[in-house]
């Protein structure tokens, strides 16, 4: 039963729930007189009365349906699947470069029944200039030994581990066994990897941290009804993401090479993740010369979000995150599954303006799902931001379709 400590605090419910009853009536009257399309008429250059009254509702729910910050000592713990969790996911990501183009990006994705989603990608110059991949490239779908699944101290599979040391602060990566040259995929080598990512950065929680100005946004470009709410709430996932670097040796067919990189971790976990649900996104993460890092990205998810601008600033001299409020990037500008060469957009964040070039220099391309329902190319990349250099990421996802790949 809802109380309320003075007669002003029942006005302004009542004032919310009147406007609220008024938006839902005309979302009712917009969906019954106007068609929808997921990837034509997301992006609104004319905003209607509509629009910012669903916009200012959306903030306040925002503000009403505050959450809590998850400890640091759940957020790198390994997660025990429900019964009742449908889909659910426990993942962690790496995904590091050089301005020298060394490349180290590894993940693990638990699922049910012993099924990670895992990639591997590594790349060291001074070895060959070709990316090295697991040998299951592009598939992405592996499964643990009865003994990997009862393991809770790290995420292991098919010669991979990932091991939590410190909660927000360090990780062990190593991985024992083949990799294969992506432009010759006949050529196996050996690698025994064993290197450390270590932050002192800020981690970003986007459950707290996502701008309520980009979050209300998407929410007003929805059409709202009682399941669109519920959806918001069931696909909800716990999503960490922070800045750091990686040290350690990569032993290639018995020879030693040093590993120096920076960037990503990503940290996932939640009761459903569902990649039919997924439509297309594309999500940059990079370092800037000047210690910075910055994710930034659009994601399409059409049951919860069209169009969602994401992503934060981390100014390393402030060791503070700042969250992104608007993005000029634009996921129609370019063709599915064939990411460009060379592009560049703006976006906003705490009222400072910020021109990114991207340029890329590799990519590949992997599918995700036991069906391989999603297509991910990985890019890598030179960047530049308002004239200040940097390196990274671009992981660019689309819904797997065979007929629209021909």
């Amino acid at each position: 039963m809802i109380t309320f400590q003075s007669e002003e605090l029942f006005g302004a419910f009542l004032v919310f729930v009147v406007v609220f009853i008024i938006i839902l009536l005309l979302d009712l009257f917009y969906r019954q007189y106007y068609s929808r399309d997921v990837e034509k008429t997301v992006y609104v250059k004319h905003y209607t009365v509509r629009f910012h009254l669903k916009k200012l509702l959306a903030r306040l729910l925002l503000k009403l349906n505050r959450r809590e910050a998850t400890p640091d000592n759940v957020v790198d713990k390994l997660q025990i699947f429900s019964d009742t969790d449908p889909m659910p996911v426990d993942a962690v990501f790496f995904n590091t470069s050089s301005m020298s183009r060394q490349i180290v990006v590894f993940s693990a994705a638990k699922r049910r029944n012993g099924l990670v989603n895992s990639m591997g990608f590594l790349r060291v110059p001074d070895f060959s200039d070709n990316l090295l991949t697991f040998p299951s490239f592009p598939d992405t779908s592996l499964y643990q030994t009865e003994s990997e699944q009862k393991d809770l101290s790290c995420y292991g599979v098919a010669g991979l581990k990932i091991t939590p040391v410190v909660p927000n602060r360090e990780y062990h990566l190593e991985y024992n066994g083949k990799m294969r040259l992506e432009s010759a995929p006949y050529k196996e080598v050996d690698i025994e990897l064993n290197v450390f990512w270590r932050s002192k950065l800020p981690a970003f929680n986007f459950s707290t941290g996502l701008s309520k100005i980009a979050m209300s946004t998407a929410m007003a470009l929805q059409p709202w009804s009682r399941k669109y709410f519920e959806h918001l709430k069931r696909h909800h996932q716990t999503h960490f993401e922070q800045y750091g670097d990686v040290d350690g040796v990569a032993k290639i067919n018995g020879k030693d090479y040093p590993i120096n990189t920076s960037g990503l971790r990503d940290r996932t976990f939640g009761a459903i993740r569902d990649w039919n649900q997924y439509h297309r996104y594309a999500i940059h993460m990079f370092r800037l010369d000047n210690g910075d890092a910055i994710t930034v990205g659009v994601i399409c998810v059409p049951i919860m979000f069209t169009r969602l601008v994401i992503g934060f600033v981390t100014k390393a001299n402030d060791n503070v995150n700042i969250p992104i409020d608007n993005c000029s990037f634009d996921l129609n500008e370019y063709q599915r599954y064939n990411p460009p060469e060379n592009y560049e957009f703006d976006f906003i964040a705490n009222n400072d303006s910020y021109r990114v070039h991207v340029k890329r220099h590799t990519k590949a391309k992997i599918y995700m799902g036991e069906q391989s329902e999603c297509c991910l190319v990985e890019t890598w990349c030179d960047f530049k931001v308002n004239g200040i250099k940097g390196w990274g990421a671009c992981e660019w996802q689309y819904k797997h379709d065979n007929e629209q790949q021909k």
